[in-house]
């Protein structure tokens, strides 16, 4: 028996507007993952992925108008199963969730709580929490992590907490969504190793959605599309999009001269003596690990925080935009329209401007849509929209192309290179080497709260020992 039956699903969004009008996501979907397989979904950004997966977990199912059947572990949890059976009496044993971002999971202070927070909600017995956490912990190498501070974890460590707090209640099948996105490729590697060997050795039922399905090539049993990718492809230096012609420019227009930054009194340092220029007209793409302080020095740079040590120097009275990580921290508003609109009293844009930009992103169509309705990357694309109607001079980014699939990381990054062609100056703090190939004019490494290095982007890949780029991307397909 199918642990996951979904038979003729069709699903819309309905309008918070005056409208009733829908907005169809979803139409006839037919799935069925057997007990123990690893489920692959995948699509372009907006293809419904993350709502098939909400509707398999009815504690984040999304609301609006859904017609067909979905049983999951011999649980209705819509319509009619086959053979008739329609109770709802029975709830399914507990499906586990792991979202794309690390930190919208994590509710408490330190590991050892963590793991234990999901099972003192189900009601578990002190003695049978233990004994979980003790397996699980055991399981997956986290026994030096029981006394750390879940605020000390890296991006990557937060996620396979996620994961292992997910494991501690028992699940049959785990949902992922896009689990990897903000991982950094050496913690992509070690959480995907886990997954496998969760699937493998404790047969749990894995669905998870990607728009990189190359990466679970090898642990998947069965691929389900919601829509085709572009072919992943090897780099050549023709797909490096074209910079304007150099200018020379005497003084950068933002810079940071041996930064010292830690969020707390008594917290670890994040930056040491970090030092960058930002210059007009160029893109500068910061590399490293989770937690090696790209988005702090992104934020220092932005002036979103102030260094305890050192000096930030921007020049003349510039136009600053941030995009953070998380691009609902940008959204205030009931529908897309009205995100576009919002600060047009403070920067004098007009309706027209915010046709041209929702349009130039895709967002024509789902302008009376909810923000939070929007699939990751459509959110990303609506963040980004919203600041490019500030007309920014300098602009920092962090994770631009997260969440997007092949076809709208190739639009994005067209956007983000035309707009350094136009003058900008441009931080992209980022894992998307692909991105960082064809785009980027100047590439730092960040490493133990430093800048390692700075280099021409062609001269730190041709030097490079890991960040080679050997392997095709999905992207350079998009921009062929």
């Amino acid at each position: 028996m199918a642990i996951v039956d979904v038979r003729g699903l069709a699903f819309s969004y309905m309008s918070d507007g005056e409208s009733a009008e829908s907005h169809p996501v979803l139409r006839d979907i037919d799935l069925q993952v057997e007990a123990g397989a690893f489920c692959v979904v995948t699509g372009p950004t907006g293809c419904g992925k993350s709502t098939l997966l909400r509707l398999l977990k009815p504690e984040i199912s999304p609301r609006g108008e859904m017609r067909g059947s979905i049983v999951v572990d011999g649980s209705v949890l819509a319509g009619t199963a086959p053979g008739g059976m329609s109770s709802k009496e029975e709830a399914p044993t507990y499906i586990g969730f792991v979202a794309q971002d690390p930190e919208s999971q994590i509710v408490c202070d330190t590991v050892r709580a963590e793991l234990a927070f999901g099972l003192e909600n189900m009601g578990v017995a002190p003695h049978d929490m233990s004994r979980s956490i003790a397996e699980i912990v055991g399981f997956m190498g986290l026994d030096d992590w029981m006394g750390r501070e879940t605020a000390d974890l890296s991006g990557g460590q937060k996620q396979l907490l996620n994961l292992a707090a997910v494991l501690a209640m028992r699940p049959r099948l785990i949902l992922l969504d896009e689990p990897t996105a903000q991982l950094d490729p050496h913690s992509r590697r070690r959480f995907l190793d886990v997954l496998g060997m969760v699937n493998r050795e404790l047969g749990c039922a894995i669905v998870m959605s990607t728009h990189m399905p190359e990466l679970v090539e090898s642990l998947a049993t069965q691929h389900f599309e919601l829509g085709p990718l572009p072919p992943a492809m090897a780099f050549r230096e023709s797909l490096r999009l074209a910079a304007a012609p150099s200018v020379s420019v005497a003084a950068p227009c933002v810079e940071a001269r041996e930064c010292a930054f830690r969020y707390g009194r008594t917290d670890p340092q994040v930056l040491e003596d970090a030092s960058l220029s930002l210059y007009k007209g160029r893109i500068h793409a910061l590399l490293g690990g989770n937690g090696c302080g790209k988005t702090t020095l992104l934020k220092l740079l932005a002036g979103i925080h102030h260094p305890q040590r050192g000096k930030v120097k921007a020049s003349g009275a510039l136009r600053r935009a941030y995009l953070p990580q998380d691009p609902k921290a940008l959204f205030a508003c009931d529908s897309v329209a009205e995100e576009l609109h919002e600060w047009h009293g403070r920067f004098g844009y007009d309706s027209e401007e915010e046709r041209r930009v929702a349009a130039r992103f895709g967002l024509d169509a789902m302008l009376q849509r909810h923000p939070y309705d929007l699939s990751g990357g459509q959110q990303q694309q609506l963040a980004l929209a919203k600041l490019l109607l500030t007309k920014p001079d300098v602009l920092f980014l962090d994770e631009p192309t997260k969440g997007l699939d092949a076809a709208s990381a190739a639009q994005v990054t067209r956007i983000i290179r035309a707009l350094a062609n136009d003058g900008a100056a441009i931080a992209v703090a980022t894992h998307d080497t692909a991105f960082v190939r064809v785009a980027a004019d100047d590439v730092s490494l960040v490493f133990d709260g430093v800048v390692a290095c700075t280099l021409p982007a062609s001269d730190f890949f041709a030097s490079s020992l890991v960040y080679r780029l050997d392997a095709p991307a999905r992207l350079f397909g998009a921009l062929a």
